[in-house]
């Protein structure tokens, strides 16, 4: 064999494990980015089962619902409802008067500063009576100790209208909730779901 096959040898043989490498760093590349996109998927869908949990199970009364950047763009849905759960997940029941205590407030909110979709819970007395959150209640609460990160990577938590996908102001029911949210290579994903509330 001459120096110039042994060349071509090398050369091709080079070649070919150029591309394999190519071919490899292509598939470890796409196999983090599903791992990625199942993670931040599997976060948006706990955090939508937690709301829908909390907003199916409380009175429709014992809800608010504001955008922290009113008027626009209105990305930042605040939601909270009335709880007959406390901080430990335990129904609160009067056996005198047979019906529900309600014992604090679910809240859920987006954190724009940091594109961090939240929720915290605040003990309220327990009370059979529905009182509302209000605003003034929940915001000293939401920047607290008890706020936990449920999705990270948000860029919008509204309602929306499942007909024409329009914002909504005030809300249906059911509410209709739309979260946007993105990968750290900035695809956008959608999240869109659907919570009856007790009447």
């Amino acid at each position: 064999m001459t120096i110039a096959e042994m060349l071509v040898v090398m050369s091709l043989f080079l070649l070919a494990l150029g591309l394999v490498a190519i071919l490899f760093s292509y598939a470890n590349h796409t196999s983090q980015r599903q791992h990625e996109r199942i993670d931040a998927e599997g976060k948006v869908l706990q955090a939508s089962r937690l709301i829908a949990g909390a907003f199916s199970g409380g009175p429709r009364s014992g809800q608010l619902f504001y955008y922290q950047d009113d008027p626009d763009p209105r990305t930042d849905l605040v939601m909270a409802t009335l709880s007959t759960r406390d901080a430990e997940g335990k129904r609160g029941w009067d056996p005198v008067v047979q019906q529900p205590l309600y014992q604090g407030y679910h809240a859920f909110y987006r954190v724009p500063a940091e594109d961090t979709l939240r929720t915290h819970y605040t003990a309220i007395a327990p009370n059979p009576v529905v009182v509302p959150p209000t605003v003034a209640a929940l915001t000293g609460e939401m920047s607290g100790p008890t706020s936990k990160i449920l999705a990270e990577r948000v860029t919008a938590f509204q309602l929306r209208s499942m007909k024409d996908d329009s914002l909504q102001t005030v809300p249906s029911n059911p509410l209709n909730i739309y979260i946007r949210y993105e990968l750290t290579d900035r695809t956008p994903l959608v999240s869109r779901f659907s919570v009856k509330c007790v009447l």
